[in-house]
């Protein structure tokens, strides 16, 4: 594994998330949402996350440690870009 386990497990999964999302979009743009069922008022609700949400949820990708990995990668490019130009 590298230093970039997120991102590991991201390119992984990239396939079949991209299928997923696919059908996701395919739904939505025949109308047919998912809802969740509030016991409260006895209704269902709309699930409004995105897809993006929805993916990182179903695969188990932590998207705040994925956009800590981005941070860290851009640093160690700017890092290797100042080394070049000492």
């Amino acid at each position: 594994m590298s230093e970039f386990p997120e991102h590991d497990k991201l390119h992984r999964i990239k396939d079949k998330s991209q299928a997923v999302g696919e059908f996701i979009e395919w739904m939505r743009g025949r109308g047919i949402e998912f809802c969740l069922y509030d016991e409260e008022e006895d209704e269902l609700v709309p699930f409004q996350d995105s897809i993006e949400k929805i993916l990182a949820s179903y695969f188990g990708i932590d998207p705040a440690k994925l956009e800590e990995e981005k941070r860290q990668m851009i640093r160690m490019c700017q890092e290797a870009t100042s080394e070049k130009k000492v």
